[in-house]
């Protein structure tokens, strides 16, 4: 399983100082990151917007959900090419809880018969923020895989009680329907994948203005991209989350070109590069620029996926 978060994580609390595959691939959001956005009420460490109500989908089987938490962020993504599918669930809740969550899911995820193959712990603090506690959970059962990032965070030096944050991520891999899709002719790149990617009308002004600065860096490096989703949600900060799907995947051998280039492009803007993470499951280039504004492009080496996280200072 490709995980992004410790390292997200860490980037976005830097920057931020608040809380906030293939060939044939096709999504199911029954709660988008537009209408998400829209109607969102707490910034995720994960770089979501989460609903305030619970966003539309449903509760991992078996496991549940923690108590007492918000179910604010719901997407299911579904490779017929390769057979697998992507859950990726968010919850939250009041109050820093994170040992009792972890109880909570070790206890249930051992009752449901997945078993562990690692974890990891850690905190940080920065001078606008601070993670109280965070957990990494892996586990696997049959042909499936489960993430589980478990962050407590609060202001540093406020008095809020802080989040808690429970982020679920499932991999399902049937070589079943694998090797079905591998084997139907009928089915073109253009009839699913990326040619069945549709990219949105960007409506927003800043949104498109920084579309058309990143996009052109991400084909130069990369190949053929289509921007997938798009968010833009005013505050004390604008934030805009842009989604983006690469044809052949973010090579490995070309995150050295992807610094570069980003470099190049956001430098005479006001851009500086702050934050350069690179390892096997992920990368992270983050830039800061006046009145506190930053963008952090994210995703993992062999992914199709970049995502990237723009907060605009007022």
């Amino acid at each position: 399983m490709k995980k992004l978060v410790i390292p997200l994580l860490f980037a976005a609390v830097l920057l931020a100082g608040c809380i906030g595959g293939g060939p044939s691939q096709t999504q199911e959001q029954q709660a988008g990151p537009a209408e998400q956005a829209a109607a969102a009420m707490v910034m995720s460490p994960f770089g979501l917007m989460l609903s305030e109500a619970d966003a539309a989908g449903q509760d991992l089987e078996c496991i549940g959900r923690p108590p007492g938490t918000v179910r604010g962020y719901y997407t299911k993504t579904e490779d017929t090419g390769l057979g697998e599918t992507s859950v990726t669930i968010v919850y939250y809740k009041k109050g820093t809880d994170a040992d009792s969550v972890k109880q909570f899911v070790e206890s249930k995820a051992q009752e449901c018969g997945w078993k562990k193959t690692s974890e990891s712990s850690g905190s940080v603090s920065t001078p606008g923020f601070q993670i109280v506690q965070g957990y990494s959970l892996e586990y696997e059962k049959q042909d499936t895989s489960l993430g589980v990032d478990i962050i407590a965070a609060k202001t540093s030096g406020g008095n809020e009680e802080g989040y808690t944050f429970i982020e679920f991520t499932v991999n399902e891999h049937s070589g079943e329907q694998g090797t079905a899709a591998q084997q139907e002719t009928t089915t073109t790149e253009e009839e699913s994948g990326f040619g069945a990617v549709t990219e949105p009308s960007v409506t927003d002004a800043d949104a498109q203005k920084y579309d058309n600065l990143l996009k052109p860096v991400f084909q130069k490096v990369f190949g053929s991209t289509k921007l997938s989703a798009y968010a833009a949600v005013e505050g004390e900060q604008k934030m805009i989350t842009l989604e983006y799907v690469l044809e052949q995947g973010a090579q490995a051998s070309k995150l050295a070109d992807l610094k570069n280039e980003l470099s190049q492009a956001l430098n005479p803007e006001g851009f500086s590069n702050i934050v350069s993470t690179v390892t096997s499951d992920s990368f992270i280039y983050s830039y800061k620029g006046l009145r506190d504004s930053t963008i952090t492009v994210s995703g993992a080496p062999g992914e199709n996926k970049v995502s990237v996280t723009i907060l605009l200072g007022s």
